[in-house]
């Protein structure tokens, strides 16, 4: 290493030196000079001469005259420009109108840049269309920023694609940023995307920065298919935002691989492989530490074994034990890069955190430069933004008037289905299942889904299932949506739930009702036995009501037998109301027990229930409430009739902004009147909430509207009503006006500041 460092100084002062004998330090010096590059060009024009009418033909002639901030600007090349070569000068750009346009072939000059020079270079395909022999297509011991690039096909098993490392003995920092690029297609002994790490006697430390990137299909004969972060040195770390991992392969950590700091905000690793017995998507040297959320968290990982303090649920809202995250292979899907796209179900759609999307790192925008418009319907996760319209790959249809008897391909709008399970027979992951308008008899229920699949209906009004003739059962690691459905016992449910959920489900725009059957729950969403996969319940714009239960008369959350998982549950602008449990939680019982479970419960209303205890809300794991009516409900013998805690006042919690409505606090743990804006009542002096009867108020689930003077009107946080989930619509997607009121109403249902 001492040679070669030694190599890049006397060459750096070779270059130095020939650009200021033989073409004049005043051109070569000159801040701010663009030379230009074409296919047709010429090197034999001096530095003065160069324009964009005459250009020279290699990137290495270009660097020659190039001094600090100046920049290369490249034409579209019809066959690579031969290699870049050795940067050792500070502030130079290289750039190229777009990484689908403009290639350089690594294996007629390697990009290194040498310690203390820093390059730029953006909207650039680098490749090895001849062999790169063994050597990594970039080496940056200096500061070196890839933007709008794809790095691709070195397949010669080098140490990495790319290796940012510390110079040995050196104490000057090492600096990678990777934007907007794709590094895929290439192999490798060790990180067979990008390695860091550091050089023999080394201080200074070597970090890498990866913003809206995809990490796709490159594979170590070592560890780290994707990435290897190895750098030892203090203050190494690689920060990982916005970006997905995917299809890699390694003998361990498949998708990453960490023996210094990593961590990862709103970003996929999911989808990668290992050898036999090693760990798929992620593997730490160390136990605990190394591999943690960064700002915001919400991640998703496929197999969280090895990824050290990212674990389902609270408090970071990451999803872990994913096995169907929903991912296309990578493809053209616009932009000036390949990106790996999501399907409709994908648990990675709108599930991302706000405030990191619209950070200046992100800017709101996705690896392909498109809007991620998160202010209307939150952002996914990932590199590539859905904008809320993921790729569905087949419809199915489903009328009351169809045939169950043709085949799948036979299927279309003109020749329907008749049922759901017909559908489902025929449905893979990213198919939607549309059901026309039911009639007066239910379709007979849905049954098991384990495929990421939208079943949808024109709306709960009009599109009933009868969950008698087939509960909903969603399994491990199945992502499903049921979106615009009423999920009826038109038959006797027979004591079974409506609805179980063992994998992630999403329920827009549904009600769920009418099981009187003593079920667990209505609604039971549990990790399996002995399972270490997670469970997860979303539940938007929805009403859950008139269910009757031995625990949890709406919503159970469980843990299985054995299981490590966690069970989570997200309540948005819903309504769960009258609703009876036997024992506790009349409302929901959040009653997982695993680390990482529990509940985050936003702008809803939970009344008219009744249990034995916690007539509204009983949990034993964490539960958070923000802009929420949790008041009227019922309790027997005196029992806390509104919620109720198994252990202190830490269980039930304001969540972000507070504002909460609690008719009796006794049981309700951290809410009290006053704290956080909170507004509640005891025992002896309920609040009451002036809400109007369970009804039609307008949108396509029954509400409860709130009536003059209630105190819940203008309640609410402003802040919260207008960030995800909410995003300043009630449950009938009707404004809250929060932005011109400076307020919102507390619950589901918002008078927009109107009486």
């Amino acid at each position: 290493m001492l040679f070669r460092l030694l190599s890049r100084a006397l060459v750096a002062a070779l270059v130095l030196f020939s650009c200021l004998v033989t073409f004049g330090s005043s051109s070569a010096l000159a801040a701010g000079t663009t030379y230009f590059v074409s296919g047709g060009g010429s090197d034999g024009v001096s530095c003065a001469a160069n324009g964009s009418s005459a250009p020279f033909a290699t990137i290495q002639r270009a660097l020659l005259c190039a001094g600090p901030g100046d920049v290369v600007s490249l034409a579209a090349s019809g066959k690579p420009y031969p290699g870049i070569g050795t940067i050792a000068t500070a502030g130079v750009t290289v750039e190229g109108p777009s990484a689908r346009k403009t290639s350089i072939d690594a294996g007629k000059g390697e990009l290194t840049v040498v310690p203390g020079a820093d390059l730029t270079i953006s909207g650039v395909t680098l490749k090895c269309q001849t062999s790169c022999a063994g050597t990594p297509t970039v080496t940056n011991e200096g500061d070196l920023v890839l933007s709008g690039d794809a790095v691709t096909g070195n397949v010669g098993i080098p140490a990495s694609a790319i290796l940012s490392t510390t110079a040995a003995g050196s104490s000057i920092p090492t600096a990678l940023t990777i934007r907007d690029s794709t590094i895929s297609g290439n192999d490798s002994h060790l990180g067979g995307g990008v390695q860091t790490n550091t050089g023999a006697g080394a201080t200074g430390a070597s970090t890498a920065t990866i913003i809206d990137s995809t990490i796709a299909g490159n594979v170590a004969l070592q560890q780290g298919g994707g990435i290897a972060a190895l750098a030892t040195a203090p203050g190494s770390e690689v920060a990982i935002t916005g970006s997905t991992i995917t299809a890699n392969t390694g003998s361990s950590g498949g998708g990453l691989f960490a023996s210094s700091p990593v961590t990862l905000s709103n970003s996929i690793l999911a989808g990668n492989t290992a050898h036999p017995g090693g760990a798929t998507d992620c593997q730490s040297s160390a136990v605990g530490s190394v591999i943690t959320d960064g700002p915001g968290g919400h991640n998703l990982i496929g197999n969280a074994a090895g990824c050290g303090a990212i674990v389902a649920g609270l408090p970071e809202e990451d999803q872990t034990g994913v096995t169907h995250p929903g991912l296309l292979p990578l493809a053209n899907n616009g932009g000036a890069t390949n990106t790996v796209a999501l399907l409709a179900a994908s648990p990675a759609i709108g599930t991302g955190d706000s405030a990191t999307c619209t950070s200046a790192d992100i800017g709101n925008l996705d690896q392909r430069g498109d809007p991620r418009v998160t202010a209307s319907r939150g952002c996914d996760i990932g590199a590539l933004d859905s904008a809320g319209k993921g790729v569905v790959h087949k419809k199915y249809f489903v009328a009351p008037s169809g045939s169950d008897a043709p085949v799948c391909t036979a299927n279309r709008a003109a020749a329907p289905f008749a049922t759901a399970q017909r559908a489902l027979a025929c449905a893979t992951d990213g198919d939607v299942i549309s059901l026309a308008p039911s009639g007066g008899m239910p379709y007979p229920g849905i049954g098991t889904v384990a495929a990421d699949v939208t079943i949808e209906g024109a709306s709960a009004r009009t599109v009933s299932v009868d969950a008698g003739q087939g509960e909903l059962a969603v399994a491990p690691g199945a992502s499903p949506v049921l979106k615009g459905v009423s999920l009826v016992c038109a038959t006797d449910c027979g004591g079974r739930p409506s609805v179980t959920d063992e994998g992630r489900l999403l329920l827009s725009a549904d009600a769920v009702t009418g099981n009187t059957s003593l079920a667990s729950s209505a609604i039971l969403v549990t990790t399996p036995d002995n399972s270490v996969g997670s469970a997860a319940l979303t539940v938007a714009d929805s009403t859950l009501s008139g269910d009757d239960s031995t625990l949890g008369g709406a919503i159970q959350t469980t843990t299985g037998t054995g299981a490590t998982g966690a069970s989570t549950l997200v309540v948005s602008d819903s309504t769960i109301a009258d609703n009876v449990a036997l024992q506790n939680g009349g409302g929901i019982a959040a009653v997982a027990t695993t680390p990482g479970s529990g509940a985050t419960i936003v702008n809803s209303t939970i009344t008219g229930n009744t249990a034995s205890a916690g007539g509204g809300l009983w949990a034993s794991s964490p539960v958070a409430l923000s802009n929420t009516i949790v008041a009227r409900n019922m309790a027997h013998l005196g029992a806390p009739a509104d919620c109720q805690s198994s252990s202190g006042d830490s269980v039930i919690t304001d969540g972000p902004g507070g504002h909460n409505l609690v008719g009796d606090d006794t049981g309700c743990g951290a809410i009290t009147a006053g704290g956080d804006g909170d507004q509640a009542g005891s025992a002896a002096s309920p609040l009451d909430p002036r809400l109007g009867p369970l009804a039609y108020n307008g949108g396509t689930t029954e509400t409860e509207r709130p009536l003059s003077a209630s105190p819940a009107i203008g309640a609410g946080s402003a802040a919260s009503c207008e960030q995800q989930p909410v995003f300043d619509l009630d449950q009938r997607l009707v404004s809250r006006r929060a932005p011109a009121r400076d307020a919102c109403d507390a619950g589901a249902v918002d008078t927009g500041g109107k009486k």
